[in-house]
């Protein structure tokens, strides 16, 4: 081959090499974009968070108008106990719509973040709103249902009164209240007041502070519900008593 042969051929494959390839058509994969276009997947990264953050408040805001549906059928709240929980639900609604508000046109992964902590320390809706209303509407209920025991208890023991003073045996019946009365009086002293310390609770409560108050709450609740249905037996069975004319004469002694 000669010099100037090969001098062709060199420029040739250079040129070969200086000529651009067609374009070959890429197969595009999930994490394309993000790799190509790292400011859009953040972008997309942080509407999903937005949206997820979003869809929380929003189920709190559904468990929110449960409980205000149960609040306004309540009917045996005490008017003071109707204003604390009406000025709670409206605190909760105002602070989710405020949250969700917030949520919607933060446009950072750091303000969504301090939107969410918000959203489980300030507005608790499940962990507090929910058993200061539901629980509050049981204690009353439960005061309600004490308060007409303890009237006819006490239309009852003057009753027993006057029939013993009219000589009529009254044994059975007198034992029978004094069981009901203890009953009455035990699950009215587990009950006491304790509405009243699931009103104190705020969003600056601490958390082990409020789960301790609900869970006492609680337990009293059901202690009362316990010795009311153990009332509700004892009644039946004075009932019972009185209708079948126990009460008789007293017989004289023979002397």
């Amino acid at each position: 081959m000669s010099n100037r042969h090969r001098i062709v051929v060199t420029l040739a494959a250079a040129c070969a090499l200086l000529t651009p390839a067609a374009p070959v058509a890429a197969t595009p994969s999930p994490g394309a974009d993000h790799t190509a276009h790292p400011s859009r997947a953040a972008a997309t990264d942080l509407t999903e968070q937005r949206q997820r953050l979003i869809t929380r408040i929003d189920a709190r805001i559904a468990d929110l108008n449960t409980i205000e549906a149960a609040f306004a059928h309540a009917e045996h709240l005490t008017a003071e106990h109707r204003g604390a929980l009406a000025t709670t639900l409206a605190a909760a609604r105002t602070g989710l719509g405020t949250l969700r508000a917030t949520a919607a046109a933060e446009t950072t992964p750091t303000g969504l973040t301090n939107v969410q902590r918000q959203l489980v320390d300030t507005v608790r809706v499940a962990a507090m709103v929910a058993p200061q209303v539901r629980l509050t509407i049981a204690a009353d209920i439960e005061a309600a249902v004490l308060d007409r025991l303890t009237t006819a208890i006490d239309r009852i023991t003057v009753a027993l009164s006057a029939a013993q003073a009219a000589g009529r045996d009254t044994t059975s019946a007198q034992a029978t209240l004094t069981t009901l009365r203890g009953t009455v009086d035990h699950a009215r002293a587990a009950i006491a007041g304790q509405a009243d310390a699931l009103l104190r609770l705020t969003p600056t409560t601490s958390v082990d502070a409020a789960k301790a108050t609900v869970a006492a709450v609680r337990t009293a609740v059901t202690t009362t519900r316990a010795d009311l249905r153990t009332a509700h037996t004892t009644a039946q069975q004075l009932r019972t008593i009185l209708q079948a004319g126990t009460t008789t004469h007293s017989q004289p002694t023979s002397g």
